[in-house]
């Protein structure tokens, strides 16, 4: 009975771990401080219960054996899938051409609000720079031949080779808030004049990344909120422009509602006072509109009404200012600028 020593000794060491584990716990240690110090009662080194190296080899085996069943237990096979993925992001990506990088945008993380920045810039041939610090997103970027940096933009020495100093901006889009904190201060250190746009998630992030240096700030709830308020301004009828400059005002006040900042004050009173003279007005004209197939000069709308033609939108096109030899085409959709009066009577005419 060559095996009856070594289940004495098991069962010696397993009471041995199980006491040691247990006074570790009674001592507010971590268990495995218990096990230790039972593995060590119980080694060659030490005047314990066994003194056979062999013995204590054919014991660690049995323990590794059990470590990594137990450790299996806790798995799926998506999850070692994953480990796999992470193996490969020690693999080399492709290197990045630094002094290629000049009038850029650079845009940290890749998730939802960066995947869709980075649609739009390319739409418009913006030449930009995404750091991304998951693997499967970086293989994603560069199979669409956009520049990446794989990294963490956290650590300034990942953003010192994004080439800030000749970056046009800086948009970071990662939804921890610490995180962005820590990039807008490097940034700002690396580029004192660099434009950062930053997200934040609670009110104090917003107060926090303004004092780091971030020119811009959007909280997604509250400029969420704010867009109601910009929507429910045009939808009343007042100017697009003083909307807006009413809008930046509460975001420069880091979206503070409760009272309202002096910009706030100034932007409303504007709007008070463009809504009482000028308004600004769209029309859709009608198969039956009278000025449809005439010209802009032909039809003298301002002649007619008061009102003049200030834009016009068609097949999704918007043309300012249109020249008096324009045609218009039914389902246009004109711009008209003047007082109310002058306004209605424009409906009325084109609707007539």
């Amino acid at each position: 009975m060559h095996s009856l020593p070594l289940l004495i000794n098991i069962t010696i060491a397993l009471i041995v771990a199980f006491l040691g584990g247990t006074i570790a716990r009674r001592m507010g240690l971590p268990t495995i401080v218990g096990y230790l110090i039972g593995g060590i009662v119980i080694s060659p080194f030490t005047p314990g219960f066994v003194g056979d190296v062999a013995t204590i080899q054919q014991l660690a085996e049995l323990g590794v054996i059990f470590l990594m069943f137990g450790v299996g237990l806790h798995f799926s096979f998506g999850d070692l899938w994953r480990v796999r993925k992470k193996l490969e992001a020690n693999r080399p990506l492709p290197e990045l051409d630094e002094e290629q990088l000049r009038d850029h945008v650079v845009i940290i993380g890749y998730g939802r609000i960066g995947k869709h920045l980075v649609q739009v810039l390319k739409t418009l041939n913006i030449p930009q720079l995404v750091i991304e610090s998951d693997v499967e997103r970086v293989e994603a970027l560069n199979a669409q031949g956009i520049a990446t940096l794989y990294g963490d933009a956290a650590n300034s020495e990942v953003l010192i080779h994004a080439g800030l100093e000749r970056a046009r901006a800086l948009v970071v889009t990662v939804p921890r808030e610490t995180t962005a904190m820590m990039i807008v201060a490097a940034a700002r250190n690396l580029n004192p004049h660099l434009p950062i746009i930053a997200r934040a998630a609670t009110t104090d992030g917003v107060h926090h990344l303004f004092k780091l240096g971030a020119q811009h700030v959007v909280h997604p709830e509250l400029e969420g909120g704010l867009e109601m308020v910009h929507d429910t301004l045009l939808q009343l009828g007042y100017p697009l422009r003083e909307v807006h400059a009413y809008a930046e005002a509460v975001r420069r006040d880091a979206y503070n509602i409760e009272t309202l900042s002096s910009a706030e004050h100034r932007t409303l009173h504007d709007l008070l006072v463009a809504a009482d003279s000028i308004e600004i007005t769209w029309l859709e004209l009608s198969e039956k509109s009278p000025v449809v197939g005439r010209t802009l000069q032909e039809s003298n709308v301002r002649a007619h009404t008061g009102a003049s033609v200030i834009a016009l939108i068609r097949d999704g096109h918007l043309i300012a200012n249109p020249k008096s030899s324009c045609v218009f085409k039914a389902g246009d959709r004109i711009g008209l600028i003047g007082e109310r009066e002058h306004l209605e009577a424009t409906r009325e005419w084109l609707e007539a």
